[in-house]
């Protein structure tokens, strides 16, 4: 850290720190004298985790959807609210026109989401569509999305799970809301064992009512 003032936040094209800035500049006040240094880093699959760990050294905060037992288990959570889960496409997919889709307009395409055993509710989700919608192939990506699985998307034809917050990552997909209620939680990722300032940034915001 160059100054004790100073809070690092990570920011990602998955994870950009956006939501963060939007939250900072409504409890500021409260810490006078703080600056935001911005922290860049890499939405890779399998090096993600490793970001996870630095909470505490490289970044203070991240910022991203977290429904996942890894993350969970490297940091602590605030969740500040929820993104609906929506699909993705490629901008020649025959769905790409179309301004809202219903469950039904997926059977007989091939739906990309995050394998088993690592979130709650994707799980639940995977439950749903294998029980009463066989008709939708389920292919398995990484636990983690990073810009390839969007690019596998673009490239196949495949449709994707993915989330309102993500509807620019890639200039090549378009991205639909479908008439179901899932969503998942965002939210602010700090250490384990934070410093007081850090905990005392998130108090703040539960205190002011920003938190879910």
């Amino acid at each position: 850290h160059t100054y004790d003032t100073t809070f690092c936040v990570g920011t990602s094209l998955l994870n950009p720190a956006k939501p963060f800035m939007d939250l900072w500049y409504k409890v500021n006040q409260s810490f006078p004298g703080y600056k935001l240094h911005l922290v860049p880093f890499e939405d890779d699959h399998e090096g993600i985790l490793c970001e996870i760990k630095k909470l505490g050294e490289k970044f203070d905060f991240l910022v991203g959807v977290c429904d996942s037992k890894a993350w969970l288990s490297l940091c602590r959570f605030l969740p500040l609210g929820r993104y609906k889960k929506m699909v993705a496409v490629s901008r020649e997919h025959p769905l790409a026109a179309k301004s809202c889709i219903n469950i039904e307009d997926l059977y007989g395409e091939t739906l990309m989401m995050v394998r088993r055993g690592d979130s709650g509710i994707n799980d639940f989700m995977r439950n749903d569509l294998e029980k009463n919608h066989p008709q939708i192939r389920i292919e398995d990506t990484p636990h983690f999305y990073d810009l390839s699985v969007f690019n596998r998307c673009a490239e196949t034809g495949n449709v994707l799970l993915t989330i309102e917050c993500w509807q620019e990552v890639h200039p090549g997909l378009v991205s639909i809301p479908v008439n179901w209620d899932y969503c998942i939680p965002y939210g602010i990722l700090y250490s384990l064992d934070a410093p007081e300032d850090v905990n005392r940034f998130i108090e703040t915001v539960k205190n002011m009512g920003h938190a879910l």
